[in-house]
C-alpha cells in the first residue's frame, strides 16, 4: 500500500499543487526510505512507538491518580494554513495539525465537545476556542494542507503536492493545549490516503492537570523506550552513530526531567 499519493479530488478540493523545487528535492534525496512502506517500517521499528493497546494500561494507572475522561485516538495528516488574509501573492492565518478521527469517534467527539454531532463525511474541522477571534462558528475558509508522496520504487517520480481546501468551521467548547484540528475519516479519506497507524491519542483531563498528564506520558514514553534496548540500537544506527549507549543515556535523561516536573506536579494536585 502507498498512502502518500497524488490528492484525490472532490468538490471540496479547489484545486492540487506539484512542485520540486531545489530544497523540496534535497530533503527527499536525503530520506533513507523512498516509499510508504518505508515510513511505516520506520514508525514500527522506532523505540518511541507505543500501541494503543499499551498506551490505554498506561491510561488505566493514570486514572488511579487524576480523573481522566474519554480517549480519543488519531492519524496526523500534517499542518495546515487556514488562510484568514491573502492577497494576489501571499496567504496567511493560523497553522494546526490535521489530525483524522474515526468516523464513529468523530460523531462521539463533536457530540461532546462542540455541542452537537457533525458527519464525519462532511468538509467540517474542529478548532480549539482560541480561534473562534479569527474565524466565526460555521465559516468556510481556504486551507493549504502539504501532501507528500513518494515513489514505491526508485524509476517511480517523487513529488510534493498540497491541497488547497475549502472547510467548514467549528470550535471545541472546552480548553485544548495542542494546536490540532480535527476531521473525520469519512471526509479524509475523499482527498487523501490516511496513514494506517494512528499516531494522535488525545485525553481528556481537568484543566488543573493537563501538565501533569502531559509529562507522565512523556515519562511513559522514555520508560518503554528504554525497555527496547534493541530498537534504540536499531535507531542510533538509522541515525548514522553507531554508538547506541549514548543515545540511551540522553533518553534517560529525558526519563528523570519527565519523572521530576512530574512529580512536582503531582505534588500541587495533591494525587
Amino acid at each position: 500500500m502507498d498512502y502518500f499519493k497524488k490528492p484525490k479530488r472532490n468538490d471540496t478540493v479547489v484545486r492540487t499543487f506539484g512542485a520540486l523545487d531545489e530544497e523540496a528535492l534535497k530533503e527527499f534525496r536525503g530520506l533513507k526510505y523512498n516509499s510508504s512502506a518505508g515510513v511505516v517500517d520506520f514508525v514500527l521499528k522506532n523505540p518511541f512507538t507505543v500501541t494503543p493497546g499499551e498506551f490505554m494500561s498506561f491510561v488505566e494507572r493514570l486514572k488511579r491518580e487524576v480523573p481522566v475522561g474519554d480517549v480519543y485516538f488519531a492519524s496526523r495528516l500534517e499542518y495546515s494554513v487556514l488562510v484568514a488574509r491573502k492577497n494576489a501573492t501571499t496567504a496567511e492565518g493560523p497553522a494546526v495539525e490535521i489530525l483524522v478521527l474515526d468516523d464513529g469517534d468523530f460523531r462521539r467527539f463533536t457530540r461532546k465537545f462542540v455541542g452537537h454531532e457533525i458527519d464525519p463525511c462532511d468538509n467540517s474541522i474542529v478548532l480549539p476556542s482560541r480561534h473562534n477571534g479569527t474565524f466565526a462558528e460555521g465559516q468556510e475558509v481556504e486551507a493549504f494542507l502539504p501532501l507528500a508522496w513518494y515513489g514505491v520504487s526508485v524509476s517511480t517520480a517523487r513529488a510534493y503536492f498540497h491541497v488547497n481546501l475549502l472547510l467548514k468551521v467549528h470550535f471545541i467548547k472546552i480548553r485544548s493545549e495542542e494546536p490540532a484540528g480535527y476531521i473525520g475519516k469519512c471526509f479524509a479519506e475523499y482527498f487523501a490516503d490516511v496513514p494506517p497507524y494512528r499516531s494522535y491519542a488525545v485525553i481528556e483531563a481537568p484543566t488543573e492537570a493537563y501538565l501533569y498528564v502531559h509529562w507522565r506520558n512523556w515519562e511513559f514514553i522514555y520508560e518503554s523506550a528504554l525497555q527496547r534496548p534493541e530498537r534504540m540500537e536499531w535507531l542510533s544506527r538509522w541515525y548514522g552513530d553507531a554508538n547506541a549507549t549514548r543515545y540511551m543515556d540522553w533518553v534517560r535523561e529525558r526519563l528523570a526531567e519527565a519523572r521530576r516536573k512530574a512529580e512536582e506536579l503531582r505534588a500541587g494536585l495533591g494525587a
